[in-house]
């Protein structure tokens, strides 16, 4: 029988009587467990199952912990990449065999806390290290929006603007909210207005309403431009789509506020042209210490469309919960589903 103290970094010390392991992943927690709240902190006892093998444990951990197992997954030792998925689209099995080398290994400063990174469009003219999902962070509040809402009774334009602004504000201090076009769209829009260029971070007011007209004809984000097209006739969705797309614009080109700083906004040069789709999956330390990696969507010349999955879940669940509050304790709205029924069901058609 072996006790041994392993101390985690600002979190407290577990105790396990037991532990037999030099490595491995820890699955599921025990259930058996005693708190006492002594101050800010719980005393917990109770059984933890690391890799298939079951531990005695005690820990005097934070009052915030609200198990053994979230106490023992707190090292991101213990949090790594656990499947990547790489599907080919026509590509030779020697150039994935390089695509894999290359995301062999994921550098442990390239996974960060969920909270506190943007999504940027899967799309691999994308220049950055980053999460992905299907039209970025304005394509995930695109589709919360389509999911919860089958009126546009309280909605308009600036109903949805000034949502937007509040959300930005329970974002991170650092963390960007993301939305991207492209090169091509960016000359199209100049030859529709009869302009040499244009700079879409800053349009003056007298012109911004042409513009936006315009940018709806000209969306650049494959996604985006996907969800407007499959829904042009169906007048509840196709305005919720233009208004929330017109709200991001609204925030950028607002310079009297400070929220237009936290807006990304991409332009994508180059062709469209992905060769390969990469799923990212972690292990489940990763989702108890709520971190994910972070990584390119290209390398070399080859694009790929990278999914972080777990990651856009939990994103999507949060933008779900504050759009559903923000309208029930604002515009009075009566939503015909719960927030949980409306998780199901974004999850079902997304």
């Amino acid at each position: 029988m072996v006790v041994l103290m392993k101390k985690i970094k600002l979190l407290g010390i577990v105790t396990i009587i037991g532990w037999n392991v030099t490595s491995g992943m820890a699955s599921k927690a025990g259930i058996l467990m005693n708190k006492q709240i002594k101050n800010e902190t719980v005393d917990v006892s109770g059984y933890v199952k690391i890799a298939d093998k079951m531990f005695r444990a005690t820990c005097n951990c934070p009052s915030h912990i609200k198990s053994l197992e979230e106490m023992v997954y707190r090292s991101k030792t213990l949090c790594r990449p656990s499947k990547i998925k790489v599907r080919t689209h026509g590509v030779k099995e020697k150039a994935d065999a390089e695509v894999i080398q290359a995301f062999k290994y994921l550098p442990p400063k390239d996974f960060v806390y969920i909270a506190e990174q943007h999504f940027s469009t899967m799309d691999g003219r994308s220049s950055h290290k980053s999460y992905y999902c299907p039209g970025g962070d304005l394509g995930m509040l695109v589709e919360v929006l389509l999911n919860m809402f089958e009126t546009t009774e309280k909605l308009s334009e600036s109903v949805i603007t000034e949502m937007m602004k509040e959300y930005l504000k329970t974002l991170p201090e650092n963390t960007k909210f993301y939305h991207s076009t492209d090169q091509s769209s960016v000359e199209n829009m100049c030859k529709s207005l009869e302009w040499e260029v244009i700079d879409l971070h800053n349009i003056d007011h007298t012109n911004q309403n042409k513009v936006k007209n315009i940018l709806i004809q000209n969306i650049g984000d494959y996604y985006i431009k996907y969800l407007y097209e499959l829904y042009r006739n169906d007048p509840v969705k196709n305005r919720i789509i233009i208004w929330t797309v017109w709200a991001y614009f609204n925030i950028l080109w607002d310079k009297s506020e400070e929220l237009n700083e936290k807006l990304f906004f991409e332009i994508l040069h180059g062709n469209y042209n992905p060769q390969l789709l990469i799923e990212i999956s972690i292990s489940h330390g990763c989702e108890i210490y709520g971190i994910f990696p972070k990584v390119e969507s290209r390398v070399g010349d080859r694009q790929f469309l990278v999914f972080s999955e777990y990651s856009a879940n939990v994103r999507k669940n949060e933008v779900s919960r504050f759009v559903y509050k923000y309208f029930m304790d604002n515009l009075n709205h009566n939503f015909n589903l719960t927030l949980d029924q409306y998780a199901i069901q974004l999850n079902k058609n997304g």
